[in-house]
């Protein structure tokens, strides 16, 4: 994966703003709606106390059958067939017991209104060939009598029912007060009936009789009542219930008292509408949308409200049925058209009364609060993105710059190039590039020097052997013995310099050798430097040699013997350079954690030129006389460094040269 694609990825990591700002303007809603939940449990309490004095209003007759409930019209309607003019909302219909079928009954102050929706495949009108055929009945119940009614017109349209049998059959006589008018549907029919109050009573039952085939086949009853059973009440608005309700209710709280059969006996008050944006504002309608947006992405919408299983304008809801049965006020959240809406349910007698209220105002300082964080959050997000993208892939370019620069570094020829962009930066990748740089002048180093290393043997070699092939061409036969001797002791000479050159060149092999089969031990470097600068000092009376040394203990954890042959070649090298009467010091320097052991001289410094002393074969002394100098010397010395575990080096310094050995002290 590469590096742009890893800190993209990265920037996700961000997101965790806006979510906690989510998560924080959650904590914030939940707060505030357990507020409100608990504010409306303690004005439902005080409420239902109110109404608990009304208890006669609210006491619920014997109930033999399904009760329906009398919605209230405005005006009187057409009696056309249709209750398109009635103004009911939808859900006034009750379901008849088929399921398919709808009752619906209203009043005005003088009449009591009825529409049946039949569901009936076949539809039979009362005619010569059917004395009995599709009817709608009625039965009403005062206490003092009972009062049935058939509706059976011959055809369509308006008609006048008859009172019915005990058996329904319609042959009693017109009731002309009642009137009713019957229009056909594309699933069977409906039937729109007016009933003066006078002849309804308390009680009403409703439904009709399907017949299709009268001579064969049984009538089907989908009444509002079972046989046996007595017609259920009828239960409508109360407005003394409704005015001592809406007096008491807070503002924005809508309350609904429902009876022991959860039909609304009493609305007062209304939620509070919420606030809506101008449709002529661009800038309204973009913070509309974004509202929804993190609405829909964050938060979670509640249920709407259950429907009623009786149907009908019955009201349901898990906090009703839970205050019928723990009697204590219960709160519940459903979605409603605008917003979510908190719904409380609180027992009086055997009734229930609901509270609810929007929480427009909830939602709104929420949203305030949440669309302000995530707004800014996610803000702060796409910056980071991009910065972190373009910083990507600045560094990405860096990089591969970097690794195409390295990869052209050698030549075709062999040839290296030590020059690296960014090396003048001071990051992690400024650093990288240095090292390269380094590493490529060490590997050009040591390429150079093999390259010279053939010319070095050859310089070294051709001498000697020249030597002896003209000493070898000047002998004649016939000289004299004398001068044949001459000539032989010149080739003799050239060959054991020859021999000299080889024995050098394989002094590395055997320090290699001498060095890896040196047992290690412990012990204290200060006796061997002693006794070897007094040795050197006798061997080289010309110089001064003397012991710089701290007094500071230390032990070593390698070989004497190896340490004093490391002396002896830094100081035949500081020989080599003093000039007669100039000075050479060993010092001995230590910190507890490694021994410094240094031998500066008198004389030139090393050159300028980025080669390493301690390789093999790598000399910048002038050869004296016909000794051969290979420069192994130094070496020899970087072998015995490394295998006390340290390193050597040389610099340049005020006086001269000086080499150090940095030996790590031996542990415990």
């Amino acid at each position: 994966m590469r590096l742009r694609t890893q800190l993209s990825l990265l920037a996700i990591v961000a997101l965790a703003l806006p979510w906690a700002g989510a998560q924080y303007a959650r904590e914030l809603e939940s707060a505030l709606r357990a507020g409100q939940e608990q504010a409306l449990k303690s004005a439902a309490g005080a409420l239902a106390g109110v109404l608990t004095s009304e208890a006669d209003r609210l006491a619920t007759a014997g109930n033999g059958g399904d009760s329906l409930f009398v919605h209230r019209l405005e005006r009187a309607p057409v009696l056309d067939g249709f209750a398109s003019d009635w103004d009911l909302p939808d859900d006034a219909p009750q379901p008849l017991p088929d399921g398919a079928s709808r009752l619906t009954v209203a009043s005005t102050a003088s009449h009591l209104y009825l529409f049946v929706q039949a569901v009936d495949a076949t539809v039979l009108h009362r005619g010569p060939d059917v004395p009995q055929g599709d009817r709608v009945v009625v039965r009403t119940d005062d206490g003092d009598e009972t009062r049935r009614w058939v509706f059976a017109p011959e055809a369509p349209g308006a008609f006048t029912p008859r009172r019915a049998s005990a058996n329904w059959r319609a042959d009693g006589q017109a009731e002309p007060r009642i009137l009713a008018h019957w229009q056909p549907r594309p699933d069977g029919y409906q039937v729109e009936i007016r009933i003066p109050h006078a002849l309804v009573g308390d009680r009403l039952g409703a439904g009709f009789i399907d017949v299709d085939d009268p001579g064969a086949a049984p009538e089907r009853r989908v009444l509002t009542w079972s046989p046996g059973r007595t017609t259920g009440r009828l239960v409508g608005p109360d407005d003394v219930l409704a005015e001592r309700l809406a007096r008491n209710l807070p503002p924005g709280v809508r309350g609904t008292l429902l009876d022991a059969e959860d039909w609304p006996v009493a609305r007062g008050g209304a939620l509070a509408a919420p606030a809506q944006p101008s449709f002529d504002d661009t800038a309204s309608l973009g913070v509309a949308f974004r509202d929804r947006l993190y609405t829909w992405w964050l938060g979670s919408t509640p249920p709407p409200r259950p429907d009623n299983p009786r149907g009908g304008v019955r009201l349901a809801g898990e906090e009703i049925s839970a205050a019928r049965r723990d009697g204590v006020a219960v709160a519940a959240r459903y979605h409603g058209d605008d917003a979510t809406v908190v719904s409380v349910a609180a027992p009086v007698g055997d009734a229930v009364l609901v509270l609810e209220q929007g929480s427009a105002e909830i939602v709104t300082l929420t949203n305030r609060t949440l669309t302000r964080i995530l707004t800014l959050a996610l803000g702060v997000t796409g910056v980071l993105g991009l910065v972190l993208f373009g910083y990507a892939s600045w560094l990405s370019w860096r990089v591969g710059r970097l690794s195409r620069a390295a990869a052209a570094a050698l030549g075709p020829r062999g040839q290296i190039d030590t020059r690296l962009p960014g090396t003048r930066r001071g990051d992690e990748l400024g650093d990288l590039a240095r090292s390269f740089q380094r590493l490529l002048g060490a590997v050009a180093g040591y390429t150079g020097y093999l390259r010279t290393l053939g010319g070095k043997l050859s310089h070294e070699l051709r001498t000697p052997l020249a030597v002896v092939r003209s000493s070898l061409e000047s002998i004649d036969p016939g000289a004299p013995p004398a001068e044949q001797a001459a000539y032989l002791e010149r080739a003799r000479g050239g060959a054991e310099r020859l021999r000299d050159i080889l024995a050098r060149l394989s002094e590395a092999t055997q320090a290699e050798e001498m060095v890896r089969s040196s047992p290690r031990s412990r012990y204290d470097p200060r006796p061997v430097l002693t006794a070897c600068v007094e040795a050197y000092a006798d061997l080289h009376p010309d110089h001064r040699l003397r012991l710089d040394d701290d007094d500071t203990p230390v032990a070593l954890e390698g070989a004497g013997e190896l340490l004093a042959q490391a002396l002896d070649k830094l100081v035949d090298n500081a020989v080599a350079f003093t000039p007669a009467g100039g000075q050479i010091v060993v010092r001995l320097r230590s910190d507890g954690r490694e021994a410094r052991i240094e031998v500066e001289n008198d004389g030139s410094r090393l050159p300028d030129e980025g080669i390493d002393l301690f390789d093999s074969l790598v000399s910048v002394r002038a050869t004296r006389g016909d000794a051969p100098h290979l420069g192994l010397g130094l070496y020899v010395v970087r072998l015995v460094a490394e295998f006390h575990g340290g390193r050597a080096q040389a610099r340049n310094t005020a006086r001269g040269v000086a080499v150090e050995l940095r030996l790590p002290a031996a542990r415990g």
